[in-house]
């Protein structure tokens, strides 16, 4: 039997912990670490994420969590959905997941009013364009020396105008950003860095 499900609440993703574990290590060849996904899912100030779970035989072979973020345009502020942790098991059975699942919480999103974004990586942005019709920008494809192919994807829905910028002057906001485990930030009047793979 096959069963897709769409978490939107931190407990019931908590009943899907090792699971999802499982399918991390499988799909990225090292552990979940648990501070990381307890700082992302359950900790998160701006609400649960949106979590789109496919199991075939009752075990785990697909996932796509969309993950809140508050934006700001100066005036008003938001809460959009980055896109991330896609993973699909080698074994699994069902075509076309990654459209399956992402449709799903796409809809879900949509329903909400809400924007989705996000940085896919070499291996799937071509996935995201074909089958979630994403709009890609290839002036944001950017190759850091060492570093993942990232590309910044355009905002799904027109409404979403390009003044909207991730919300740093809230103090709870700060707060958690530069909370994230293991990921060391440098903080300057006006300016937050950090190192990925190397490149800062």
């Amino acid at each position: 039997a096959v069963t897709l499900t769409l978490v939107d609440q931190s407990t019931d993703l908590m009943q899907h912990r090792e699971s999802i574990s499982a399918l991390f290590r499988e799909a990225f060849d090292r552990d979940l670490d648990p501070a990381t996904w307890e700082w992302l899912f359950l900790h998160n100030p701006n609400g649960p994420s949106q979590v789109a779970l496919w199991h075939e035989g009752g075990r785990l072979v697909g996932h796509i969590a969309f993950v809140p973020f508050c934006f700001s345009n100066g005036v008003n502020t938001d809460i959009a959905y980055r896109s991330g942790t896609v993973m699909i098991s080698s074994s699994a059975q069902s075509p076309g997941l990654l459209a399956v699942l992402g449709q799903a919480l796409q809809s879900r999103c949509a329903d909400q009013g809400r924007t989705v974004f996000g940085f896919p990586n070499a291996n799937s942005w071509q996935g995201f364009k074909r089958f979630l019709r994403w709009g890609i920008s290839p002036m944001a494809l950017v190759d850091l020396p060492g570093a993942t192919i990232l590309g910044i994807t355009e905002q799904l829905f027109p409404e979403a105008a390009s003044s909207w910028r991730l919300d740093m002057r809230d103090a709870e906001q700060r707060r958690w950003r530069l909370a994230r485990p293991r990921v060391p930030y440098v903080t300057m009047p006006g300016l937050v860095t950090s190192t990925h793979e190397g490149v800062e």
